[in-house]
């Protein structure tokens, strides 16, 4: 029997894939949606870290925190402790900037 795609480690790398690839694609654009890039950043590395759990046997935690999902996967290895700077970073996009007000472009680097 196989595993529902929630526990699949590949579906989530699918749709990591996806979100990413829409926002590659949207940076091309002569005037990209950076909030909706910045968005669908975060929800790219919080589904390919979720895939990387899931590979070493996690059982999915609802949680959106790239800094908690890093300090997971150094578990496992400790090369992902490099990463906790930007996961940070991309914490800031789970909800700022989905809604008006919530973020300027400036604070986009």
């Amino acid at each position: 029997m196989s595993n529902p795609p929630v526990e699949t480690p590949a579906e989530w790398l699918r749709f990591a894939e996806e979100n990413l690839g829409v926002a590659q694609r949207e940076m091309g654009h002569d005037s990209p949606a950076f909030r909706t890039v910045c968005f669908l950043c975060q929800s790219a590395a919080e589904k390919y870290l979720k895939g990387y759990l899931i590979a070493q046997g996690w059982s999915l935690e609802k949680t959106h925190d790239i800094v908690v999902l890093l300090g997971m996967c150094a578990d496992y290895n400790e090369g992902f402790i490099q990463l906790l700077e930007g996961g940070a970073i991309l914490n800031e996009y789970i909800v700022a900037g989905r809604y008006p007000g919530d973020l300027t472009l400036e604070t986009i680097d």
